[in-house]
């Protein structure tokens, strides 16, 4: 019984460093594009305050290499961002931006920015 978790344990190790290896692989990979100058974007939006190459490479690809945006409200759509009106009798009030979607941009955005949205991973 032990044996057979001690093996199982260690195959799970072998996988997560593999993973681990082709993370570190990707990264060098973007730090080489966007130091050599291949990703201008890229490299602007990371010189901001608490923005890593690695956000900036996932915000960047993931909604505007791909996706067209008419207006600002579809872009805030897409990082799930959505305002949260109040509502009561006569009264109306704008309470901010919460986050009601998730993903990896949401994550990346709302993490990275610290924007008073909450992840919520299991929203999905």
């Amino acid at each position: 019984m032990l044996s057979a978790l001690r093996a199982e344990i260690e195959r799970e190790f072998e996988r997560l460093s593999l993973v681990i290896h082709q993370i570190k692989t990707l990264e060098g990979f973007q730090e080489q594009q966007v130091r050599g100058g291949a990703q201008p974007s890229i490299a602007a939006l990371a010189r901001l305050t608490g923005v890593g190459t690695g956000s900036a490479w996932t915000l960047l690809k993931e909604l505007f290499g791909w996706r067209k945006f008419r207006n600002r409200r579809e872009l805030a759509a897409c990082l799930g961002l959505a305002p949260t009106p109040y509502s009561s009798g006569t009264s109306e009030t704008e309470q901010g931006i919460s986050k009601a979607g998730t993903g990896a941009l949401a994550g990346s955005w709302s993490n990275s920015h610290g924007a008073g949205c909450a992840t919520s991973p299991q929203a999905n």
